[in-house]
């Protein structure tokens, strides 16, 4: 079961986010409520932790991984409430617009998969909201990762997040939304 919960927005939503299980959380909640867990963070950094002493990451501890994480977290959350509550009033180009970019470092357009980063001051972020763009600050979130390797290929969980774009785009297709205007009437 798959349907849309909408997270900011006036009648057609801003920022909008898959949800995967009947009752359960979406993809937007339930990566922020993994990044600010402690015990999840703790124990995802200690199965990954030759990542994070890899040349891309560049060596740091497991601890440091976690403060990180729950001071990028905080932050990213805010710039992203803060740019979607821009968005929903100014449809220019700002807000939304100026956080997701295109996966593939291309130009991000209608039906093409973004990403956001984290707002990390010590390092580039390895956090990554992904979404769906539909229109000019209008995203349908698909999930998140922490990506500590070069590619997504590369890791089962960011393999998982381009398994998760390719799901939701069909849900798209198969339901007729092909652009905002679709998600005038998700509740």
């Amino acid at each position: 079961m798959i349907d849309i919960v909408r997270i900011f927005g006036g009648e057609i939503p801003c920022l909008s986010s898959f949800r995967f299980e009947i009752n359960g959380l979406d993809e937007f909640n339930k990566v922020m409520d993994e990044w600010n867990d402690v015990e999840y963070l703790t124990d995802f950094f200690t199965r990954n932790e030759s990542d994070l002493n890899s040349s891309f990451i560049g060596g740091i501890t497991i601890e440091e991984a976690v403060k990180e994480t729950l001071d990028d977290v905080s932050a990213l959350e805010t710039k992203l409430m803060n740019l979607a509550q821009s968005s929903s009033t100014n449809n220019s180009g700002s807000g939304l617009d100026a956080m997701f970019k295109d996966l593939y470092n291309g130009v991000a357009v209608e039906l093409s998969p973004t990403k956001a980063y984290g707002v990390n001051k010590k390092r580039d972020s390895w956090l990554r909201i992904y979404a769906i763009k539909l229109g000019s600050n209008v995203y349908v979130i698909t999930g998140g990762a922490i990506k500590l390797t070069k590619t997504m290929g590369e890791r089962e969980h960011t393999r998982e997040e381009l398994l998760k774009f390719k799901r939701c785009l069909n849900y798209l297709k198969e339901t007729g939304v092909w652009d905002e205007w679709g998600l005038k009437d998700i509740d």
